[in-house]
């Protein structure tokens, strides 16, 4: 086997920004950027595991394989347009009433050529011809496939105003629509997708030593027809297809770009017992639940030997909250401290079916569910000093976080006397010291420390060898583990 690296790319933009005031109370701004990112770093080839060819490596002895069919171009010579135009227009219409309006347009356009590419699977397996002359459509093959360019297209508009209902007491509400088209329509999932998202927000200055703020936000997506083989079928051959109509359940909705509705809440509050103390207290819970679109309709049924159940496998659900307490004390000029802690969670729902073989996509007894928790703690304490002339500073932090995630699978399929999934866990500790020196007017030194120790168990990764997958060439990663040190010096000039 054999694996290229991250291939070299080149990205170049220009962008413009400006503003303008109309009055003392409105004020336009606005920013246009545009970027070209092209990558054609040369392809390695199809595979060194066959008969010697000009220009390649020896070939490792005793292999077999054969490829009579040359890469279609030397590299992907990828090549994607960038364009950015936003807008944006704030005036303060009444003493009371401040309104902001925006809308953004961005879009991503892909000009990588598109090519037929006859991969040889797991460097095991011989070549599939494509003849010259050939319509590589006729050829009934899963090794032969067709490259995609996605690219998208966003328009975005957004409104929200401010408002003093009472003494200390804002009101903030917006509401924002956001479309996306994606392009090339006929290689993607679904031609466009549309979002509505509205809300409230309540804040509240009780005196100079306490606020508070309370937040909802409502999310809903919507949109075109979800067609779950439309990329499949766009990258294997007619004469393929006609044999495997898809590779998915027709009823099994990809999550990015699925419809849902979605619901956060948002507190925050902040407390000034003394002038040298503040704390800081915030709680965020959000749902999201997925639904439709019209999973096993008749667009669903790509194949009349395959009638599928009118049910909506995938992602069912996904909920989240965290909570975090933050203090920070000043107990003399110059001289400050703070501490955080931070609990999060976050839990998904997701169905499926197992099929294949003699097993029909249609047959419900092969269901299976499955459960994911993640619970995370996070944990800080720093401090930092500066005398009143300012010349030196120095300071330090202390990081540390500990995460699990816990796996549940169950179902018809899933047998009684089936082992657990294993817990994966991590941990993360992070120690820095940092100090700066001004040396003079226009010199300054500043130096730093930083360790930082990891530790994982991940069933995910423990274990797998490279040639684990008969598909796919593994890299024999295991569960990440590393302790880092690092020091950094350097020297700031400034001469204005």
């Amino acid at each position: 086997g054999r694996m290229g690296l991250m291939p070299s790319n080149d990205f170049h933009q220009i962008s413009a920004s400006g503003g303008w005031n109309f009055t003392r109370n409105t004020r336009l701004t606005s920013t246009f950027q545009y970027g070209v990112a092209k990558q054609n770093e040369d392809f390695l080839p199809y595979t060194i595991n066959g008969p010697a060819a000009p220009g390649l490596p020896t070939q490792t002895p005793g292999t077999t394989l054969t490829v009579p069919t040359a890469l279609p171009r030397n590299s992907l010579d990828g090549e994607i347009k960038n364009t950015l135009f936003d807008i944006g227009l704030t005036s303060r219409l009444l003493p009371k009433l401040t309104v902001r309006a925006n809308y953004l347009y961005n879009e991503r356009d892909n000009k990588t050529p598109q090519s037929w590419y006859s991969y040889v699977g797991g460097d095991t397996t011989v070549q599939t011809p494509i003849p010259i002359g050939a319509n590589p459509e006729t050829i009934n093959s899963s090794r032969v496939r067709f490259n995609l360019i996605p690219g998208t297209k966003e328009n975005r508009f957004k409104l929200d105003g401010d408002y003093e209902i009472f003494r200390r007491t804002l009101l903030r509400a917006f509401y924002q629509y956001q479309k996306i088209d994606y392009e090339i329509a006929s290689e993607e999932l679904r031609t466009d997708t549309k979002n509505d998202r509205y809300g409230a927000e309540l804040r509240h200055y009780a005196n100079e030593y306490v606020t508070g703020a309370l937040r909802y936000q409502r999310d809903e997506r919507r949109g075109s027809d979800f067609v779950n083989a439309r990329p499949y079928q766009a990258s294997y051959t007619t004469a393929f297809i006609a044999a495997t109509p898809f590779d998915n359940l027709p009823t099994l909705r990809q999550y990015y770009v699925a419809d849902y509705n979605q619901d956060l809440i948002r507190a925050t509050g902040t407390l000034m017992p003394m002038d040298t103390v503040n704390l800081t207290a915030t709680a965020d819970w959000y749902e999201r639940k997925y639904r439709g679109p019209d999973c096993g309709g008749p667009q669903d049924q790509t194949n009349p030997a395959f009638i599928i159940p009118s049910d909506c496998l995938g992602l069912q659900e996904a909920k989240g909250s965290s909570y975090t307490l933050d203090a920070s004390w000043t107990p003399v000029d110059g001289l400050s401290a703070f501490a955080f802690y931070t609990y999060s969670a976050f839990d998904t729902e997701q169905t499926s079916r197992s099929w294949g073989g003699a097993n029909l996509p249609s047959n419900p007894a092969r269901n299976w569910g499955a459960s994911l928790e993640n619970r995370d703690n996070t944990f800080g304490i720093g401090t930092r000093f500066t005398p009143a002339d300012r010349r030196w500073d120095v300071g330090a932090q202390v990081i540390y976080n500990d995460g699990t995630a816990k796996t549940s699978v169950g179902g018809p399929v899933v047998p009684a006397t089936a082992a657990g999934v294993p817990d994966a866990n991590y941990k993360l500790t992070t120690f820095q010291i940092f100090g700066k020196w001004r040396y003079s007017k226009s010199i300054a030194f500043r130096a730093n420390y930083w360790y930082e120790r990891l530790r994982t168990d991940d069933w995910a990764y423990d274990n797998a060898q490279p040639w684990t997958s008969n598909n796919v060439l593994l890299t024999g990663q295991q569960s990440p583990e590393y302790s880092a040190h690092v020091i950094g010096f350097s020297v700031a000039y400034e001469n204005w």
